[in-house]
């Protein structure tokens, strides 16, 4: 979490708005929806991701830059949905609605006509953040950064009702990639079983409610192949729904499995370090362990890397099972 943290202030650093009286300049600049140009998404992550080490290394914590040189390319990984998923609006008023995985800030920035350039006072360090706009026409925007890098911006397509039936090609590139990549695909499940698996996926997509409903599809059906070493993960998409009903998307403290016996690992409120946990929102250990099992990976029969993922990443107790609150 403190990772995507630092990457997420670094987003917002990047972005940009003005605030002056609307001029001829900028008139394809407001009230649309822009995006990171995919092209160049490579190089605004490996820029980010060393903003992040240098900071890192302003601060003189020897460990985190150790952890974040020894992570880079799941750091950069994490950084590229960031950016991926990141949008930005114009508003006529010169005010600027940034938003990454459901996280909005607003910004107001001046305008120079006359260098070209937009120019924003940061509250806190009071440094003040010029870039010089290079390009502006109804299908780019390109500005300099500080550091002389060239920032691309692309219009952002109009956000897509959810639709389950689309997801039918995803659920088909899906199947064609394990087919073909995975060479221990069947080793524990029969080629058999899994037509009939994907035969019955199929059949489920109409009746999606969600891009969660989908994900719990897809990990559900990759779990058959008993491999520790391939795992589905959740899209920003699924963060961006979370983030609208938080209270129940974190667990609010830390748990430990001694076996199938769920402990809390820290202090909260009444509860103490060791006691056990019977039931959750109503739900038994059991049913818990029972129903998230079915969508997490782990190599063979082996159990013991699903209770450790449990204890790691315990928000998704609540957030993403299905049959769960």
């Amino acid at each position: 979490m403190k990772k995507l943290t630092y990457i997420i202030s670094l987003l917002f650093f990047m972005s940009i708005s003005v605030n002056s009286q609307k001029t001829q300049d900028l008139e394809y600049l407001l009230d649309r929806e822009w995006k990171y140009d995919p092209s160049g998404i490579e190089s605004v992550a490996e820029s980010l991701y060393v903003k992040i080490l240098t900071e890192a290394e302003k601060k003189g914590d020897k460990k985190e830059g150790k952890e974040l040189k020894s992570n880079k390319q799941e750091i950069l990984l994490s950084i590229k949905e960031l950016v991926s998923n990141a949008r930005f609006k114009f508003n006529s008023d010169y005010t600027l609605n940034t938003e990454i995985n459901g996280d909005v800030t607003e910004e107001k920035w001046t305008y120079n006509s006359d260098s070209k350039t937009i120019s924003y006072v940061n509250s806190t360090t009071k440094e003040v953040n010029t870039r010089a706009i290079k390009k502006l026409t109804k299908t780019q925007f390109v500005f300099i950064n500080q550091d002389g890098q060239e920032i691309v911006f692309t219009p952002a397509l109009p956000k897509q009702p959810f639709d389950p039936l689309v997801l039918k090609e995803d659920l088909k590139i899906y199947r064609d990639i394990i087919e073909t990549a995975h060479s221990g695909m069947y080793l524990y499940t029969a080629k058999e079983t899994f037509d009939s698996i994907f035969e019955k996926a199929n059949e489920r997509l109409p009746k999606l409610q969600n891009i969660r409903e989908f994900y719990n599809l897809i990990a559900g059906i990759h779990t058959k192949i008993n491999c520790g070493h391939s795992s589905f993960y959740a899209s920003g998409d699924i963060f961006s729904e979370l983030k609208n009903n938080a209270t129940n998307a974190f667990f609010p403290f830390k748990v430990k499995f001694l076996k199938d016996t769920l402990v809390a690992a820290q202090d909260y409120g009444k509860l103490k370090k060791g006691d056990q946990i019977l039931s959750i929102n109503g739900n038994t250990t059991k049913k818990i362990t029972t129903e998230t099992f079915k969508l997490l990976s782990s190599d063979g029969y082996n159990t013991t890397f699903k209770y450790r993922q449990l204890e790691d990443d315990t928000f998704w107790l609540l957030a993403h099972k299905r049959n769960l609150p």
